[in-house]
């Protein structure tokens, strides 16, 4: 737990009446984030939950996210010819 709390940080912020978590992974080389992910959750206890299942297993998230991001669009999923 510990190693992966030094790979992929989380913080919690109340604004308002919400929680933010902001999930980061910073890049080993660099002196910046190679991953930077903020959402908003309704209360405390599902805050906490999104910020330790990101702790361990952010590497899964991030790995998730660039695969969904990058694979080939289907036909239904295309944007019309000229649409952007």
């Amino acid at each position: 737990w510990v190693h992966k709390a030094a790979q992929n940080h989380a913080t919690i912020q109340k604004v308002g009446g919400e929680y933010q978590v902001t999930c980061v992974i910073q890049d080993e080389n660099q002196d910046a984030d190679a991953f930077r992910l903020q959402l908003t959750m309704p209360d405390a206890l599902t805050a906490n939950l999104v910020r330790n299942q990101f702790i361990a297993r952010g590497s899964e998230i991030y790995a998730g996210l660039l695969t969904a991001l990058t694979r080939p669009l289907t036909d239904a999923e295309r944007p019309p010819e000229g649409a952007l």
